[in-house]
């Protein structure tokens, strides 16, 4: 699946997200950019990744990955770019 993610582009200045009110819309400074990106289900190889190399991991996904399904949450839907 393909999929276009908002990134936050390297100027060397700081991006902040400032939220001055507690329900107010926040303001962000930086500069962001899209890319399409090749989306790969993770959860078939999820003994590779760790939290200290790739900032994540997981935890009991094969429940929530068939919950998420039984809900039409997970998967491809019809009419979703595969």
């Amino acid at each position: 699946m393909k999929a276009e993610l908002t990134y936050c582009i390297d100027t060397g200045v700081k991006p902040v997200n400032e939220t001055k009110v507690a329900g107010a819309t926040p303001e962000y400074t930086g500069t962001f950019g899209t890319r399409w990106v090749e989306i790969n289900d993770g959860r078939t190889s999820q003994e590779q990744f760790s939290l200290d190399e790739e900032g994540f991991e997981f935890e009991g996904s094969e429940v929530l990955g068939r919950s998420l399904v039984s809900k039409g949450i997970g998967g491809c839907r019809r009419g979703e770019v595969a």
